[in-house]
């Protein structure tokens, strides 16, 4: 994993932009992925960012 966010949709592919890390968790050995489901539903549960479709996403599905 590189850390950059894309968002994929239609015929849209966008790049988003990161201030920095807010909430940095190490784990010796590596991650399983039970362990990244339970730090998600644990540490990060209050801290992750809502979707907020824009109006270029409204419109592709037609909402607008």
């Amino acid at each position: 994993m590189t850390g950059q966010a894309i968002a994929v949709g239609g015929d849209r592919i966008a790049l988003w932009t990161h201030p920095g890390e807010i909430a940095p968790h190490l784990r010796p050995g590596g991650w399983t992925s039970e362990a990244v489901s339970e730090l998600f539903a644990d540490a990060y549960a209050n801290q992750l960012q809502e979707f907020r479709p824009t109006p270029l996403d409204l419109e592709a599905i037609g909402s607008i």
